[in-house]
C-alpha cells in the first residue's frame, strides 16, 4: 500500500465498552467497534474474499 493510500486510513481505535444488566446480579460486558474502522475492515475483507476463501480452504 502506498503512503498516500495509507494516509487516508483511520487511526487505530479501541472499542467502546459498557456493562449491561442481566437476570440476577450478573453483568455482561459489551463492546462496540468504531464504525469507521469497521467499514475499512469489511471493505478489505470483501475486496479480498476470493483469496481469503482459497487460503482457509487449503488449511487443515
Amino acid at each position: 500500500m502506498s503512503s498516500r493510500a495509507r494516509n487516508k486510513l483511520p487511526l487505530p481505535s479501541h472499542s467502546v465498552r459498557f456493562d449491561m444488566a442481566r437476570k440476577g446480579h450478573a453483568r455482561r460486558t459489551l463492546a462496540i467497534p468504531n464504525p469507521i474502522n469497521q467499514f475499512y475492515l469489511v471493505e478489505e475483507i470483501a475486496t479480498h474474499w476470493a483469496a481469503i476463501t482459497a487460503l482457509t480452504e487449503s488449511s487443515t
